[in-house]
């Protein structure tokens, strides 16, 4: 007896995600790997049993292969069923079906992706977007969830609400609710509101306890400008320093500070003007903002000016300051002795 021929088939789904109770398409490709089977004509009696979760409806449809058919090597024909679904899961339609007629040939089903059957949503994890720095005033990209059954099977059309601070730091939510899609996903897009600070946006679905907690954090945008903080209205004589150094403040469009800024200090190229402690003319802001310069040492001209504190893009400040000239002691009157006649 020679060894069975075997007849390999692909199944392939006409849906890949279906909830319980659904319907749906099974498209089955057969083709002939032996060249024991050249020429031949079989009559098939069987096909493999579908897996537990699913079920037949009404009769296999044969289709090309027409239930008897030549096959010659490599030959191909289709055959298809309608089956529902049963039971939530993946379900893998393989197997061997009934030998034909006296041929010692079977039916070999290959299903590689299988059919998943989705059922009630169970679980709510974050997908994507978590742990993310936001220039405040700016959007983010889609903060997303991913919904899924007792079975880890994508459940869709899910509606997911998505819940940020009202007050302090937060976003404003472009869409509060979204649905999922057909792999169980659903995303909505944020814009960070004027305030720093870190905060959580939580996802969440009706009939489940936990939530998808989102970790998130608006940052200072980009320098918008300088203001004076300190060492405006000086007065210091020629060639001496300033009693208070010069400190200016470096805040974005919202008033948010901005560490790490060089900002640099201008004073007048000639006439009334100082100079800084090492020539120093640039100063990094801190966590606060605040931009402090070296000491600053009157000239020695007399004069009102003003010293520029400036950093590229952003509006600058200026510090209003005076050298006055030393004071010189009067001469001494001569002495009048008194003539005696």
């Amino acid at each position: 007896i020679p060894p069975p021929a075997k007849l390999e088939t692909t199944v392939s789904w006409s849906e890949s995600l279906v909830p319980v109770g659904s319907q749906f398409t099974a498209n089955i490709t057969l083709k002939n790997t032996s060249r024991s089977m050249i020429n031949r004509t079989l009559t098939f009696n069987g096909i493999p049993a579908l897996p537990s979760g699913l079920e037949m409806v009404g009769s296999f449809d044969w289709g090309s292969c027409d239930g008897q058919f030549g096959i010659p090597v490599n030959a191909i024909c289709t055959m298809s069923a309608t089956v529902r679904a049963t039971a939530t899961g993946r379900h893998y339609w393989t197997g061997a079906g009934t030998p034909a007629d006296n041929t010692n040939t079977y039916i070999q089903f290959a299903d590689a992706d299988g059919i998943a059957v989705y059922g009630t949503p169970t679980t709510i994890v974050v997908n994507e977007g978590d742990n993310q720095s936001i220039p405040v005033g700016d959007g983010v990209e889609t903060l997303s969830v991913l919904v899924k059954d007792t079975n880890d099977i994508a459940v869709p059309g899910v509606e997911v609400t998505f819940t940020a601070p009202s007050t302090g730091a937060s976003v404003t939510v472009t869409s509060k609710t979204a649905n999922t899609d057909s792999d169980g996903q659903a995303g909505v897009n944020l814009v960070a509101n004027s305030t720093t600070g870190d905060y959580q946006v939580e996802a969440t679905i009706d009939g489940v306890n936990t939530s998808a907690v989102f970790h998130l954090s608006n940052v200072a945008g980009e320098a918008a400008s300088l203001s004076v903080t300190s060492g405006d209205n000086q007065t210091a004589t020629v060639g001496t320093a300033f009693a208070s150094v010069l400190v200016a403040r470096v805040v974005d469009a919202y008033g948010n500070p901005l560490a790490g800024e060089t900002v640099t200090f201008t004073p007048p190229a000639d006439g009334a003007s100082g100079t800084f402690a090492n020539d120093l003319k640039t100063a990094t802001s801190d966590a606060d903002g605040y931009a402090t310069s070296a000491t600053f040492t009157a000239n020695a001209t007399a004069g009102t000016y003003t010293v520029e504190a400036s950093l590229p893009g952003a509006s600058s400040a200026s510090f209003n300051l005076e050298n006055t000239a030393e004071d010189v002691d009067p001469l001494p009157l001569p002495s009048i002795t008194a003539l005696t006649p």
